[in-house]
């Protein structure tokens, strides 16, 4: 329906969070967040984001290990009004420090175990927001911007295999219509129980989280990578998940 995608992200997450405050939305390992908890988490983030890069619509870079803070982080950002750039913290330095000139970020969103690449990629300390130590120094209120269905939302990079990196622009709009396709399309709904796979620079790994929380269904991070393959047949029955993959 138009409607469904003539609003910002943040609105949408914000109808779910309302619709279900005490669903399940993430559950990583012991870290579990109920829908409340999320949309807090990722307010916090919001507010540091804003009281430290402003409200303009710039790009933000995330880089974050896969799992339950990068989806709050990412969550943060948009709610921020910020263009959402997600870095992969094992890919070369150079590639990363490319996109970062590339896109024109303005900083990056990181945590402690990746300060120290972080401060190496930017000018300034300033330009780098550490989440482990915002605490609850931010309010955890929604921040309330009016954000245009036009306003750009991400910049999608490809791998550069045939070269260098190339960033793809998604309007709020595209990125809500790309969200709202797949969850109309599977019938994704509150009480389903989602795998996030994906690795947190890929291109997959932002949409399949909108894809969960836009629906009011719960997203279960598993890093292939850290756990490897054996655990996940395993981890799928005991965690009862329904989506094994969404595209």
């Amino acid at each position: 329906k138009k409607e469904e995608i003539e609003q910002s992200i943040p609105v949408r997450f914000e109808k779910i969070v309302a619709e279900y405050p005490h669903g399940l939305a993430v559950k990583d390992g012991d870290r579990i967040y109920s829908y409340n908890e999320l949309n807090e988490a990722a307010n916090r983030i919001a507010w540091a984001v804003m009281e430290r890069f402003g409200t303009e619509n710039e790009p933000l870079a995330v880089m974050l290990e896969h799992g339950a803070t990068a989806i709050v982080a990412i969550l943060g950002v948009l709610k921020a009004g910020k263009i959402l750039v997600v870095l992969d913290a094992s890919n070369p330095k150079r590639r990363i420090a490319g996109i970062l000139e590339n896109s024109g970020a303005v900083g990056v969103v990181t945590n402690t175990a990746n300060l120290p690449l972080a401060g190496a990629l930017v000018e300034t300390a300033h330009r780098v927001l550490n989440v482990d130590i915002l605490g609850c120094s931010f309010s955890t209120e929604n921040v309330g911007l009016s954000l245009s269905p036009d306003r750009i939302a991400q910049i999608l990079y490809t791998s550069g295999s045939t070269g260098q990196p190339k960033g793809v622009v998604w309007d709020c709009r595209l990125l809500l219509h790309h969200a709202m396709s797949a969850i109309n399309a599977c019938h994704f709904c509150f009480g389903d129980r989602l795998s996030l796979l994906f690795n947190p620079g890929s291109t997959a790994f932002p949409q399949s989280v909108l894809r969960a929380v836009l629906a009011g269904a719960a997203l279960f991070p598993f890093d292939v990578q850290y756990h490897g393959c054996a655990d996940l047949g395993p981890w799928l029955v005991r965690e009862k998940i329904t989506v094994y993959r969404s595209f």
